[in-house]
């Protein structure tokens, strides 16, 4: 199975908040991937742009493509 990375057009991070991937079920690849930037989520700054909204699309066309394969 092909890793998504930067070359995929995923950058990465690791962050310290509240999630609840860790309670999913199952023994699947989890994703947490949304529209915008984590750095400024649920900050009096936060907010989305089209074309955030469009990358974030084009985004999830990738990580379902890749979850098929």
């Amino acid at each position: 199975m092909q890793k998504l990375t930067k070359s995929s057009g995923f950058d990465t991070i690791v962050v310290n908040y509240g999630t609840d991937i860790p309670n999913l079920q199952g023994d699947h690849k989890r994703y947490l991937y949304g529209a915008g930037s984590i750095l400024m989520a649920h900050s009096d700054h936060e907010h989305l742009k089209v074309s955030d909204l469009e990358t974030a699309v084009k985004g999830y066309k990738t990580l379902i493509e890749h979850a098929l394969n």
